[in-house]
């Protein structure tokens, strides 16, 4: 089985997972006031890092951190920022920055260079596979939507919401297609949608569970997924697009392939 990083709220810590056993990373021990931290929100993982978000005081202030993947010592990557996503081939990283998360930002690992933009109440984000375009969770008075952000040398162009259906949660499955969940018609446990970008087209993805999609292997086209209760932790599933389920038991709060 493919490496997972997921985020274990009982410890408040992230977790490696290899061949179905959790191994702690113990991100928090480098972080000041460590008592009064807490893991939450995505993870995005790049090579042999694996960026996620600390949050802490009152109120709450996010943070974006740093730890390799084989375990050692988080480090501060950006400073009122949340909400990480990693492009595909590993150079750009797209992150919520401000208090609170209203700003879109396009990094290059490499140079440093940011573009960014406004986007209002920003939640996740995910990259396309060609790096051209990112899907991000932009929240209403009472619901969230997806939008469409193209990417590109000069800047990021913010596509308009989607209707008045509330969607989030948007992973893609290819460049014209992902998944997202329908936030009208059972909130997180909700079975997903496929929705194809251009045209706009919705359909149920039939045969799976009731459950959040986070995460989808580009390697075996493995879905991973979260059954939640409400806004507790929820069991862990791995799920292909035929329906087969397999359970891995561990409750998490969040969770990425890491290969």
């Amino acid at each position: 089985m493919p490496t997972i990083v997921a985020i274990d709220p009982a410890i408040d810590d992230l977790i490696v997972i290899e061949d179905g056993r959790p191994r702690p990373l113990h991100v928090l021990d480098a972080v000041p006031n460590r008592s009064a931290a807490h893991v939450f929100g995505a993870i995005a993982i790049s090579a042999e890092q694996t960026y996620f978000t600390v949050w802490q005081g009152d109120p709450a202030t996010p943070s974006i951190w740093k730890v390799p993947l084989a375990g050692g010592r988080a480090t501060k990557f950006a400073d009122n920022a949340a909400n990480p996503a990693v492009s595909v081939d590993g150079q750009l990283i797209a992150f919520g920055a401000g208090v609170p998360v209203q700003r879109l930002v396009v990094r290059e690992l490499a140079t440093g260079r940011e573009r960014s933009a406004e986007v209002g109440r920003l939640g996740t984000m995910r990259w396309a596979p060609d790096g051209q375009r990112i899907a991000i969770t932009s929240w209403g008075e009472d619901a969230s939507f997806v939008r469409i952000v193209d990417v590109d040398a000069t800047g990021l162009r913010v596509g308009e919401l989607w209707g008045n259906r509330a969607l989030g949660s948007p992973v893609w499955l290819d460049n014209t297609s992902m998944l997202a969940t329908d936030a009208n018609g059972g909130g997180a446990n909700a079975p997903p949608f496929i929705v194809d970008v251009s045209p706009l087209g919705m359909r149920r993805l039939e045969g799976l569970p009731y459950f959040t999609c986070v995460d989808v292997s580009r390697s075996t086209g493995r879905l991973l997924g979260i059954v939640q209760q409400g806004t507790s932790p929820g069991d862990l599933q791995i799920s292909r697009p035929n329906g087969q389920i397999e359970s891995l038991s561990i409750s998490v709060s969040y969770a990425q392939w890491a290969a």
